[in-house]
């Protein structure tokens, strides 16, 4: 005799109920997706993106409690975002700019230099300017591995697990 295959769902809590997770470049692509798993993990949600139009979609489409739209890559811009952020944010997530691409033939150099700078440089921006205004739990996350911000309390929990950037 064998046993019928158990057809029973475990619920669990979710995993981010209270928390703040603010993703720059939330408004396409991983970052929406990403916006979506923390609004189902119970976090609020603050968008931003360059698209005005688009984002506006992306943060009905999550229920975002709030949005900016701003050219990142603008560090006065960047610095008026996180001054008029509500504190406390526990994550930060960038996934934008998008990089530059061309067929390798006519590839512009000094262009494909910029973007990648811009995008570095972004990353660690995000990660001083959260370091400065986020709490002591706060989590940050960037497309790529940021070792700059590996040694900052601020972008480490010893208290909650990451919101784990998709693979």
């Amino acid at each position: 005799m064998t046993a019928a295959p158990s057809t029973a769902v475990t619920r669990r809590e979710p995993e981010l109920p209270g928390q703040t997770v603010v993703i720059i470049g939330g408004s396409a692509g991983i970052g929406l997706e990403t916006a979506r798993r923390a609004r189902a993990e119970g976090a609020e949600v603050i968008l931003a993106a360059r698209r005005p139009d688009r984002l506006r979609q992306a943060a009905a489409d999550v229920g975002a409690v709030g949005t900016a739209a701003f050219d990142a890559t603008d560090p006065a811009a960047l610095e008026r975002f996180f001054a008029g952020l509500p504190a406390p944010v526990d994550h930060v997530m960038v996934t934008g700019p998008g990089p530059y691409y061309a067929p390798l033939a006519e590839l512009d150099r000094e262009r494909a230099h910029r973007a990648f700078d811009d995008h570095q440089w972004l990353a660690i921006a995000v990660a001083q300017h959260a370091s400065a205004g986020c709490g002591p739990a706060a989590r940050c996350c960037s497309w790529e591995a940021l070792p700059a911000a590996a040694g900052d309390p601020a972008c480490r929990s010893s208290r909650r697990p990451p919101l784990r950037c998709p693979p």
